[in-house]
């Protein structure tokens, strides 16, 4: 597996798995916006943690948590521009 796979496979693993936790909080299936609440929630995390790797000089981790927010915001629908 390349890195990128890596990657993109722990980004993916952590989404499922607040998807699997907020699955069983809910008692139900997620719909569509709730689904999207937790992408947005999890790239937020990912940016913080980013931030707080920066601060304590740790780039390199710091790097690796802001890859994986460019992969959770792929799952995200474009952003609509309003001219």
């Amino acid at each position: 597996m390349k890195a990128g796979e890596k990657e993109k496979v722990s980004a993916l693993r952590l989404l499922l798995s607040s998807i699997k936790n907020e699955q069983i909080r809910a008692g139900s299936e997620l719909d569509e916006e709730s689904f999207l609440k937790l992408v947005r929630k999890s790239i937020k995390q990912c940016k913080d943690s980013a931030d707080q790797y920066r601060k304590g000089e740790r780039v390199e981790l710091a790097e690796k948590e802001e890859r994986e927010a460019e992969i959770l915001d792929g799952y995200l629908p474009p952003a609509v521009d309003e001219d």
